[in-house]
Order: C-alpha cells, then sequence, then structure tokens
C-alpha cells in the first residue's frame, strides 16, 4: 500500500519541485524595481541577477548533470531542493546586494541540477511517461 501511495505521489513531487524551482529562477524579474531601492541599487544592476542567473543555469545544468551522474536520483532531487529552500531564505535575508549575488549564484548552480530532472523522471517514478 506504502509503495502504491508514493507511486502516485512522485509525479506530484516532481511538478512541485519544478514550480518552486522556476519560481526561483524568475522571482527577480518581477521585483526588479523593489530590489533595486531596496539594495541601492539602478535596475540595471539589479537586472543583473537575472542575466548572470540565466549564464549560470546555461553553463551548470549539463555540467551538474555530467558531475551528478552517478548520483541516486531521489537522493539527489532531495538534497537539491532541500540546498533550494535554504539559499531562497538565505537571500530573502540578504543584506546587500553583493551577498544577494553570491547566494543566487549558489542557488541557480543548484538548481540547474532540478531543472535537469526531467531526463531523469523514469528513474524515480517508472510508471510516468515522459
Amino acid at each position: 500500500m506504502e509503495s502504491h501511495v508514493a507511486r502516485r505521489f512522485a509525479p506530484t513531487a516532481l511538478m512541485l519541485g519544478n514550480v518552486v524551482t522556476g519560481c526561483s529562477v524568475l522571482a527577480p524579474t518581477g521585483m526588479l524595481v523593489e530590489l533595486s531601492s531596496g539594495l541601492g541599487v539602478s535596475i540595471s544592476i539589479a537586472g543583473l541577477l537575472v542575466t548572470f542567473g540565466a549564464i549560470v543555469l546555461c553553463v551548470g545544468s549539463p555540467l551538474a548533470a555530467w558531475l551528478t551522474s552517478r548520483i541516486e536520483r531521489r537522493t539527489l532531487l532531495t538534497v537539491t531542493l532541500t540546498v533550494l529552500a535554504f539559499t531562497n531564505l538565505a537571500s530573502a535575508l540578504a543584506p546587500d546586494y553583493t551577498s544577494l549575488l553570491i547566494i543566487r549564484l549558489i542557488m541557480l548552480a543548484i538548481a540547474a541540477r532540478c531543472l535537469r530532472s526531467r531526463p531523469c523522471c523514469r528513474s524515480v517514478c517508472p510508471a510516468m511517461s515522459v
């Protein structure tokens, strides 16, 4: 019975993981004015949070897939989402722009692994067709 519940919950967990990761990646885009005024930087400088994040995702996603290819997928996804939650909390508490940028780059390097989770959906949830 428990494995049946786990099998039914796996696609939902993957979906929620992708939603949380996507919101984490795109959140600064909708808050550029607030970020720039709160951190004391211009809007274009605040926009670099998104630009540098996109570069980290583009480079980090294939690199993270290669570096973590031998780690069990469920464990990897759980650790990735946990680290993502902690770095989101840290970025909310960041005192200045530089620390926010560093925290976001670390977060997006970790999120690059989670965004590549679709190819490993079969190993997490074999009944799911992708």
